[in-house]
């Protein structure tokens, strides 16, 4: 699924690149397409550490979680200093090919840990799901709270190279300052989120997903409808990004407490077979 994902995401940034001039051909191969082929492996490569750890799970996640931010704040610097110089196509094209380099890299990198079976024991067949799943509540309250808060959350990133434009028009377009809160908010994500694994580990991952959904609902509501100076609007994508990017990593498989942890089974027989 990981490698799905980052060929057809390669190949969905650079198609976009020869039809930008086509706005529904945007909406479908940037927006619909990109969207589902990282949505594909995303879950999957962010999971992989909580198979590795049974203490600590929250924090390994939230490392996993801030390379993200990381590449993110990269992508823009890298998108913002070509597009003046090579044009959006060029650019686009680029980048896709960038992006499938280091995604195959990350890729050979991975490794899956598979529970370790005992003498004449065979691996049963893989599942789509978990038996009982969908008799589980708190699988859709789940579902509907990642549905809703995604949409939330990316307001911001989404809108804020050009938020930044309108309140601050003395700025050139072009140059990488109007970009610069997106770029900072994004590299805020690393130590966000690993330190949303501390606190996940301390006080539970659904009490640290539920702040991250209300501290940053409660920055958009009052704080962001009043920033108008840029030194203001990169103080506050630094806030919100501290607080409102938790929610990425904390709802992968495996770092809340209700979905089934197949993982942590392993981890304890290695370790009793251990000791």
């Amino acid at each position: 699924m990981v490698a799905i994902s980052m060929v057809a995401a390669a190949i969905s940034l650079i198609v976009s690149g020869f039809v930008f001039h086509n706005l529904a051909g945007l909406f479908i191969v940037q927006g619909f397409c990109l969207g589902v082929s990282l949505g594909c492996g995303m879950p999957v490569y962010m999971s992989i550490p909580s198979q590795w750890f049974l203490k600590r799970r929250g924090l390994a996640t939230g490392l996993v979680g801030g390379g993200t931010g990381i590449g993110g704040g990269a992508s823009a610097l890298i998108v913002r200093f070509l597009m003046p110089v090579l044009g959006y196509r060029k650019t686009i094209i680029i980048y896709g090919c960038l992006n499938l380099i280091m995604c195959c890299i990350g890729w050979c990198l991975l490794e899956v840990r598979l529970p370790p079976l005992k003498p004449g024991e065979r691996r049963l067949p893989k599942n789509w799901l978990p038996r009982g799943v969908w008799h589980d509540p708190a699988i859709y309250s789940m579902c509907g709270c990642i549905f809703v808060g995604t949409f939330g959350y990316l307001n911001v990133p989404y809108f804020m190279t050009g938020f930044t434009e309108l309140q601050n028009p003395q700025l050139s377009k072009t140059s990488i300052t109007v970009a610069l809160p997106l770029i900072i908010g994004n590299f805020m994500q690393f130590p966000a989120r690993v330190f949303a694994g501390l606190v996940a580990d301390r006080m539970g991952p659904v009490n640290s997903f539920f702040t991250s959904f209300f501290i940053g609902g409660i920055l958009q509501i009052a704080v962001w409808p009043h920033v108008r100076r840029l030194q203001d609007i990169i103080g506050f994508c630094v806030v919100y990004n501290f607080f409102g990017s938790w929610f990425i990593s904390l709802s992968k498989p495996n770092s809340l407490p209700f979905h089934p942890q197949p993982s942590a089974v392993c981890t304890t027989r290695w370790l009793t077979r251990s000791a």
